[in-house]
């Protein structure tokens, strides 16, 4: 009887009594964002007296990146042309370039665009990734942005002659390494929905929430919502729903200072925790006040960063106002410190005279913050001898 096995069985237990050593290993990048917002006052003259070649520099900006436990300040700087740079066919555009000014590699990820008055952007470019060096520590765009389109809209673009150019950045550093001894299998997670893009999905599928037990009212328009979902986003609507209240009762809240488009907005932030739908400053102006009143904190913050970044001239005293009404400390600081800065374009405006003549209590803050910033400015003497 021949008890031999077969050739193949025996290959196969032969091979699945090695032992075999595994080990696996990865190498990838820390890297952090940043953005510089860079106005340029009287470009629209700048524009048309400088020559080919000619460029105007920002201050240098600041990215910190965390590395061995230690904060790495990485400086930039922004570079403008506004008519092209020498020698180069580009009089016809305005050139951007950033600057680094470390003296080792570094690679960026960037872009740049024009903030339009309404606090949208126009003409991004970049988005590409370029190894700064000491030997190439520039890069950029010679035809960045077209002039005929910047000033075919110029009250849009270049509101008050003012040109404002945001660049985005994401810088990529350090090398690092993880590894193990033993085989590392890759989990397949399969792709599902968020509770926050189910909630986007469902205020944006239809006019009403299903399965809502409440309305919120606001100048004829009712918005279905959820008691539940109210309450858990702000402690004002838990304390009136948990209280019996004419709105627990009737599952009816009348909402009386606002509009129904700044209701809507707040509501869509309840549900989806994004101010997407919240693109310039009356838009956040008016949602602020409703952020305030309901104590959503995150909102008002989000709000008051929308109002600081499409604060101009023509705004910051309606801004003062709003963060001197609804205590928003940032925006009002930030408003007030405008102001201080600019107050002789100011104080010449129809704008100030009725604002300050409604509002007596916002001229004392003003003249604190300027008594405050004379305080602290350096004082020289000048001593004659004859």
């Amino acid at each position: 009887m021949n008890n031999k096995k077969p050739a193949s069985t025996t290959k196969k237990r032969r091979y699945l009594d090695e032992q075999i050593f595994e080990s696996w290993s990865r190498t990838f990048q820390y890297s952090v964002r940043g953005r510089h917002k860079w106005t340029i006052d009287d470009f629209t003259r700048r524009a048309t007296s400088t020559e080919v070649g000619d460029s105007i520099t920002s201050p240098i900006f600041a990215v910190e990146v965390k590395e061995n436990n230690e904060i790495l300040v990485l400086n930039f700087q922004l570079e403008v042309f506004p008519n092209g740079e020498e020698g180069e066919d580009n009089s016809d555009y305005v050139a951007v370039f950033l600057t680094s000014k470390r003296q080792a590699e570094l690679d960026v990820k960037y872009d740049f665009s024009v903030l339009k008055s309404d606090g949208t952007f126009f003409g991004r470019i970049g988005n590409t990734v370029k190894r700064f060096s000491p030997e190439q520590s520039s890069w950029g765009y010679g035809k960045a942005f077209p002039k005929a389109k910047l000033f075919e809209k110029q009250n849009e673009m270049i509101p008050n002659g003012n040109l404002t150019i945001v660049c985005n950045l994401e810088v990529f550093y350090g090398n690092h390494h993880i590894s193990g001894k033993r085989g590392r299998p890759d989990f397949f997670i399969p792709e599902t929905q968020s509770l926050v893009s189910n909630f986007t999905k469902i205020f944006d599928g239809s006019d009403e929430l299903p399965y809502s037990d409440v309305v919120l009212v606001c100048d004829g328009k009712s918005f279905k919502c959820h008691k539940f979902v109210l309450s858990t986003r702000s402690e004002v609507f838990a304390a009136m729903f948990s209280q019996p209240m004419k709105e627990s009762t009737d599952s009816v809240v009348k909402v009386e200072d606002a509009d129904p488009v700044s209701l809507e907005n707040f509501i869509r932030f309840i549900y989806t925790d994004s101010v997407d739908s919240i693109a310039n400053f009356e838009e956040a102006s008016a949602v602020l006040p409703l952020a305030d009143k309901y104590n959503v904190q995150k909102l008002k913050t989000s709000c008051e960063k929308i109002i600081c970044d499409c604060m101009d001239l023509n705004n910051v005293l309606q801004a003062l106002y709003v963060g001197h009404l609804h205590n928003a400390s940032h925006l009002r600081s930030f408003a007030l410190d405008y102001v201080t800065h600019n107050m002789q374009k100011l104080i010449d405006t129809p704008q100030w005279n009725e604002v300050m003549h409604q509002y007596p209590g916002m001229l004392t803050e003003i003249l604190k913050k300027t008594s405050a910033a004379i305080e602290e400015a350096p004082t020289f003497s000048t001593q004659i001898s004859i």
